[in-house]
């Protein structure tokens, strides 16, 4: 009895001894498996998520060097704007200019006096959407023995200017007076010379003529040479209704009156200036005054 008892006792100390140890392992491992498969988790979410980067930064490449080489395919540049040559220095821009306000247009007659720096046979002056007459181009005045008598004009739509052929060249250090007679628009596109309305003490609707040359579109009003640096002084007179007050870039030195009533405002001399920086208002006397 006392050896059986002892032997189910050591038979039940050793179970309990197991499960202890059983018991010490299980949590380690367990730990251990757990870490293992937060361990494989993380690298199976972070290898999926740069390989869906990777592609996507793939699909973006591929796509920008499809859309470059289709714009590349596809773009031509545009030609280069050409300057004027320097050829002939222009001097002086002295400009009758007759408005129509209610045709919306007007006529100007232009005499440009240049100086011959390089000798040459052809004239090169900026216009757009203006009407040359021909035959008024003529030289009218020159210093030099011989007069170059105008042949042909070509229009180079693209750098927007015209090129007058005249039969023999300019002499160098010559000064010379070109005289044209041509008709323009006045718009309402705020450029060049355009019509602004308004509304007068009575509420009636009323419009008055102002200009807007820069950057380039003293072009529109007269042929000239439209580039900021080919500086020269202007010489302005505005035929008008007496009705109306007009003003330019200088103080206005006579008034003549014309036959039929109309008055034509000559003003002075300006200074050298770019084209860009010449202003022309006509105006109702009864509504703009100048102060």
């Amino acid at each position: 009895m006392s050896k059986r008892y002892l032997e189910d006792s050591a038979d039940e100390s050793t179970s309990t001894s197991a499960y202890r140890i059983s018991k010490k392992i299980f949590w380690p491992v367990l730990a251990g498996t757990a870490a293992i498969v937060i361990v494989l988790l993380v690298l199976t979410i972070y290898f999926g998520v740069n390989q869906k980067r990777s592609s996507n930064v793939d699909n973006e490449i591929r796509t920008t060097l499809t859309s470059t080489s289709f714009g590349t395919t596809t773009t031509t540049s545009s030609p280069p704007v050409v300057r004027i040559p320097t050829s002939l220095q222009q001097q002086l821009y002295q400009l009758t200019i007759e408005p129509n306000l209610d045709h919306e247009s007007f006529t100007g007659k232009l005499f440009f006096t240049f100086k011959c720096i390089e000798p040459t046979n052809q004239l090169f002056l900026h216009l757009i959407n203006l009407n040359l007459t021909t035959s008024s181009i003529k030289i009218v005045n020159s210093t030099s023995g011989s007069t170059p008598i105008f042949v042909s004009l070509v229009y180079d739509s693209y750098n927007e200017f015209a090129i007058m052929n005249f039969s023999s060249n300019f002499q160098l250090e010559y000064t010379y007076t070109i005289s044209i007679v041509y008709t323009g628009v006045i718009n309402r596109d705020l450029n060049g010379l355009y019509l602004s309305d308004y509304i007068d003490a009575n509420g009636q609707d009323r419009v008055f003529m102002t200009s807007q040359m820069e950057p380039t579109h003293a072009r529109r009003v007269l042929p000239c040479i439209d580039e900021p640096a080919r500086k020269a002084s202007f010489q302005i007179s505005i035929q008008h209704d007496s009705t109306y007050t007009v003003w330019s870039n200088a103080e206005v030195e006579r008034v003549d009156t014309l036959k039929d009533g109309q008055l034509v405002s000559h003003f002075h001399r300006t200074l050298n200036m770019s084209t860009f920086l010449l202003a022309m208002i006509m105006a109702p006397s009864s509504d703009f005054s100048c102060r």
